[in-house]
């Protein structure tokens, strides 16, 4: 069970890391930078790190549904950067 737990923490460990690929890729995309969204990635790799470190979980779930959301609002600036290309004439 604690070898399945130490896996399960993990795997959880990653999903930041992932999200970071996901979000540089995101910007790459669309040409943009945001160094804040990078910024609180990182520092969620950190956060991971050292509360397993700790044997604290709890604070993990809201730390990625915090990801998500930078992430989803780096998605949401983009779309209206690209709506608002669209309407200019050419």
């Amino acid at each position: 069970m604690l070898a399945t737990n130490r896996l399960d923490l993990g795997r959880r460990q990653l999903v930041p890391a992932y999200s970071l690929c996901d979000l540089i890729e995101l910007l790459k995309a669309t040409g943009q930078w945001d160094r804040e969204a990078v910024d609180v990635h990182v520092d969620a790799l950190r956060f991971f790190r050292r509360y397993e470190r700790m044997g604290r979980q709890s604070e993990m779930g809201e730390v990625l549904a915090g990801l998500r959301q930078v992430c989803d609002r780096v998605r949401a600036v983009a779309a209206a950067a690209n709506e608002a290309s669209d309407e200019k004439p050419s």
